[in-house]
């Protein structure tokens, strides 16, 4: 073991830290803002946003309770020798759980709010069979990330025979790769869908800035950066996707901000100019 492996070891640690520092700070303050100015506490949407943010921060906090255990520690890397290893596997695995319990509320939010726009749309066959692609592409997601979920707890406590086999790379990387298509497939149909509602208004001679227009913002945001964040992650493998926590924080908290923005506009006794 040489000063440079300890260097990369703790340097590695800080960012996961401080990406994990974030979520917790900016989720926690999201989850409470988001519930003293919102009217309607009773809506799914609401309802979908706020166990996102939840589970967000919950499984944030119990990473970082990770990162400070016997499991990542220095002890830990470079002998393989772990203290009080029931309750740093406990703490894994509660995360692991926490981790699929928030991809699922994240695909349930973009799937309802894809089935929100097109109920009113006049095709509804093509709309029916846009919603089932959208929501089985988000079911095949959560599929996915519950049978990593699965595997990772399986090892983590030693029963490593069975049918789950090996931890295998396809096991890690394809339930991140099928959240980012998820997240981009059905932004890209809210884009597109919004566009041609903002085309129309603006046919009709209404210009301002009102709901319609934030959503179709938020809905940009929240499929052009996590991807290039995602693409960047994988493209530099030395960062050890410490980058895509930070993609999903901004999907998470994109979802209830465009919700909170486009309610304030709507609700706005005068238009913007």
């Amino acid at each position: 073991i040489t000063f440079e492996d300890l260097d990369d070891f703790f340097n590695a640690q800080m960012k996961y830290m401080a990406a994990y520092g974030a979520r917790v700070g900016a989720g926690g303050m999201a989850f409470v803002v988001l519930w003293l100015v919102s009217k309607n506490r009773k809506t799914p949407i609401f309802i979908l946003n706020q166990l996102s943010l939840l589970c967000f921060l919950v499984q944030s906090v119990l990473y970082i309770a990770y990162l400070l255990g016997g499991s990542a520690n220095m002890t830990a890397v470079f002998t393989g020798y772990i203290q009080n290893s029931t309750t740093q596997f406990n703490i894994t695995a509660a995360s692991n759980v926490f981790q699929v319990l928030l991809i699922a509320f994240i695909e349930a939010s973009l799937v309802f709010q894809v089935r929100m726009i097109f109920r009113s749309n006049n095709n509804q066959l093509a709309a029916r069979i846009l919603m089932g692609t959208c929501g089985l592409l988000g079911l095949t997601t959560v599929v996915f990330y519950l049978v990593a979920c699965i595997r990772s707890i399986s090892i983590t406590f030693g029963s490593n025979a069975g049918v789950w086999g090996s931890m295998s790379k396809w096991i890690v990387n394809t339930p991140i790769i099928l959240f980012a298509s998820s997240v981009n497939v059905m932004s890209l149909v809210l884009v597109v869908k919004l566009l041609l509602a903002i085309r129309t208004r603006r046919y009709l001679g209404l210009k301002q800035l009102d709901s319609l227009h934030i959503l179709f913002i938020m809905s940009g945001q929240t499929m052009i950066i996590p991807s290039v964040i995602t693409i960047v992650d994988y493209a530099r493998s030395n960062l050890s996707f410490i980058l895509s926590p930070l993609g999903t924080f901004i999907v998470v908290l994109s979802l209830p901000l465009s919700a909170m923005w486009a309610s304030a506009s709507h609700n706005e006794s005068a238009p913007q100019s």
